[in-house]
């Protein structure tokens, strides 16, 4: 198990997963692309929460310094993805595929480029799809915030 530590206690407390595979599988490494860098995956959420960081630090310094260590856990993230992808033996291109099976490149017109803090929070909730961590950004962030 891979034990990643930040500079801060913006992940996990548990080790993460090494990167391995029984077998190349294309089909699979095409799968995890998705959430490599796809519209709402590991690349887009990075540059998100980079993009927040840049527009708060003046005014919401703890708040921008939040989401500049968020950036760094998810690069690990996508880091992890890249590997495991390229064992299944493709390559970590920065896009998806499409349910039509064309191959569609990373572009950041999926970063949410709003400038109020309710509505970044709330976008970046729904980028993670996952409510449990959405919740525990939310707490983090109004404990920033108040």
């Amino acid at each position: 198990m891979l034990i990643r530590r930040f500079s801060t206690n913006y992940q996990s407390n548990k080790p993460y997963p090494e990167p391995q595979v029984e077998r190349k599988n294309l089909e699979y490494a095409k799968l995890l692309l998705e959430d490599y860098a796809g519209r709402d995956g590991e690349d887009t959420a990075i540059h998100q929460y980079l993009y927040q960081h840049l527009l708060k630090d003046n005014e919401l310094s703890d708040f921008a310094l939040a989401m500049e260590h968020i950036a760094e856990v998810e690069m690990y993230h996508l880091s992890l993805l890249g590997k495991t992808i390229r064992l299944l033996g493709f390559h970590p291109v920065f896009g998806e595929y499409s349910s039509n099976k064309n191959f569609i490149f990373w572009n950041s017109s999926s970063v949410n480029y709003t400038n109020d803090l309710s509505e970044m929070i709330l976008s970046d909730i729904k980028k993670k799809k996952m409510p449990f961590a959405g919740i525990s950004i939310i707490v983090l962030l109004f404990r920033i915030i108040i």
